[in-house]
């Protein structure tokens, strides 16, 4: 689906309202009901099924995409550009602030979905909207903690939950760094978490990169006077200070953070954001372990292999290439993608631009073929931007092999349970709420993965409510696949190695880091 120019489809706006605060441009609630009465009947039912919002019958990406093939995507924009402008003019004093009342909650559940509409559209305006709005919504003009529209920031990171791209991402990121409130950064980084993973649903746009100067060494040179400012990527992002004669100052010079701090503020801030990039596309890359259908090798040099922010990445990371149909050879790229090196040492190159490649899981290989690349990348002292080489494995046991439908492994494991529902969301599972009330004496955690196509169901008890400590008790693991007709249950046995092995590791870190003993 491509973006596409579309004209206004907004009535002009009522004047001001009596509560002292300016009418904006656009009256986005009126707007986006005039543009209603006029949407076709498939798409008119389409927003109808949208703004339901019912958790027994929810929106289907049909119901999304309809929307956004149509004028809805005019309305998308525009209401956006409406929502950046009046939070502009708060931070500009134009507009009174008070905390949280920049958008009503009907104004936030209609930017939603035009957030939704316009990331699911990709829309190539979208990201430098982001970059206005968000910092504007997350930090009051005052020095308090306090949010213009913390319901606004939450429902922008829940949208790109729905429909992820890397500069949102990104943006969230950036924002989460300068916004003052507590708990909002705790919020979003339970957000980042799923956005990251529902990523490598979107491989069209998952590991997109932007363009941010640098060289293809992945250094961005910028001259201050005498100096050089270097930005380099690598393990990290650096800033360092380079003198006429090559060597490099110790921190800022003090000359350039008298005279030229507005340019040294520029440089910071060009730091945070590449970053922000960097992080998203780690988060991405790890998501991406679980794929099982990879991407064109031709793509993925272009994209990542050979740019110069993803390249560190990728050569510290090891790949497959399919070089017969079902048959994979592994190996970590060199010279921007164009070889690869195996285990031994020795070079390869992949032979089609239209082979598969996909990022290798241990689950998917040999012990023998594990041990080799532990060995090479210690020998070479590689240290992956996550686990990859050295991943924990868990693999399908006789007892499990004969069970019906369930893991047992980790039952009957007395957890703290706020430990637990810390652990829990911090890995994409949605945890179950336990206590001594009614109803909360047993439930399920869930966390669906590869592609939304499997789903791992872990069953607690609340322990003893006596005790001053709330506890919880494990339960049996099961696993279940997603058909047209919903979720059905399956044995361990016929879940695909990398999907138990990723569901079994995430209940062994809950058991071993939330345990009482």
């Amino acid at each position: 689906m491509s973006p596409r120019t579309l004209s206004s489809v907004l009535p002009a706006g009522d004047p001001a309202p009596v509560d002292e605060r300016p009418a904006p441009a656009v009256r986005i609630v009126p707007a986006e009901d005039a543009l209603a009465g006029r949407l076709g009947h498939t798409t008119r039912q389409a927003l109808d099924r949208i703004r339901e919002q019912s958790h027994d019958s929810p929106p289907t990406l049909d119901h999304w995409e309809r929307l956004a093939d149509s004028a809805y995507a005019g309305f998308a924009r525009t209401a956006m550009e409406a929502a950046a402008a009046r939070a502009a003019a708060i931070q500009a004093g134009d507009i009174p602030y008070a905390a949280d009342k920049a958008f009503t909650p009907e104004e936030v559940a209609a930017l939603g979905r035009a957030c939704r509409v316009a990331l699911l559209r990709d829309e190539p305006w979208l990201p430098e909207l982001f970059e206005r709005l968000l910092p504007a919504i997350a930090v009051a003009p005052t020095p308090a903690r306090t949010l213009p529209s913390q319901a606004l920031l939450f429902e922008l990171a829940r949208s790109a939950q729905e429909f992820p791209t890397p500069e949102a991402a990104a943006a969230l990121r950036a924002v989460r760094g300068v916004v003052r409130h507590a708990g909002v950064p705790k919020q979003l980084d339970r957000n980042l978490k799923r956005i990251d993973a529902a990523l490598s649903e979107r491989p069209e746009v998952a590991f997109r990169l932007p363009d941010l100067g640098f060289g293809p060494d992945g250094v961005r040179r910028v001259p201050f006077g005498e100096y050089e400012a270097r930005i380099t990527v690598g393990d990290d992002v650096t800033l360092t200070w380079h003198r006429p004669d090559g060597r490099e100052s110790r921190g800022v010079p003090a000359a350039i953070r008298r005279d030229r701090a507005a340019r040294l503020a520029e440089l910071r801030e060009l730091v945070k954001r590449t970053r922000a990039h960097l992080a998203t596309l780690t988060r991405a890359l790890e998501a991406a372990l679980l794929g099982e259908a990879g991407q064109p090798y031709g793509r993925w040099r272009a994209e990542q292999a050979e740019h110069p922010i993803g390249r560190p990445l990728t050569e510290r990371l090891l790949w497959e290439v399919e070089v017969a149909p079902g048959q994979w050879r592994a190996g970590l790229p060199v010279e921007g993608g164009r070889r690869f090196i195996d285990a031994a040492g020795e070079p390869w190159a992949a032979a089609e631009e239209d082979a598969v490649i996909r990022l290798w899981h241990p689950a998917r290989s040999t012990p023998e073929e594990i041990r080799s690349w532990r060995d090479h990348l210690t020998e070479r002292q590689i240290r992956q931007p996550f686990a990859q080489v050295f991943r924990e494995i868990y693999v399908v046991g006789p007892a499990e092999r004969e069970a019906p439908g369930c893991s047992t492994r980790y039952a009957a494991r007395t957890l703290r349970f706020r430990a637990l529902y810390a652990l829990m969301k911090t890995r994409g599972w949605e945890p179950v709420m336990l206590g001594p009330w009614d109803g909360g004496d047993e439930g399920e955690a869930t966390r669906v993965i590869a592609g939304r196509g499997w789903r791992g169901r872990l069953f607690l008890e609340y322990a003893d409510p006596a005790r001053q400590e709330d506890l919880a008790t494990t339960g049996r693991v099961r696993f279940e696949r997603r058909t047209e007709d919903g979720w059905r249950e399956v044995a361990p046995a016929e879940v695909p190695p990398t999907v138990f092995s990723e569901l079994m590791r995430d209940v062994d870190l809950f058991v071993a880091a939330a345990s009482t003993n």
